[in-house]
């Protein structure tokens, strides 16, 4: 698996830094996994198939992180997208 760090505008509640001075930690870092290996795919799909994915993130004007069936995987498309968009994906 290839791992992508980000960081966001928002920061998120870390609930595992209870022992630091603050309750309410920030983190500014996201990191996401990304499945490089396809094998687990094999037998999940058919052709025609048609799947609903979400846009985790946007990589750059044609490359993005995409999470369908459990996993996080990189989509290259000349179409654009919006973090969080809904989309389908034919297989």
């Amino acid at each position: 698996m290839e791992k992508i760090n980000t960081s966001t505008e928002l920061g998120s509640y870390n609930p595992y830094k209870k022992n630091e001075s603050s309750h309410f930690q920030q983190s500014t870092g996201n990191t996401y996994y990304v499945r490089a290996d396809l094998s687990m795919l094999k037998g999940r799909l058919e052709k025609g198939k048609k799947l609903d994915a979400r846009i985790v993130l946007v990589l750059s004007k044609s490359k993005f992180l995409i999470r369908f069936l459990g996993n996080n995987y990189i989509m290259h498309s000349t179409m654009k997208f919006e973090r969080f968009d809904e989309v389908i994906v034919s297989v």
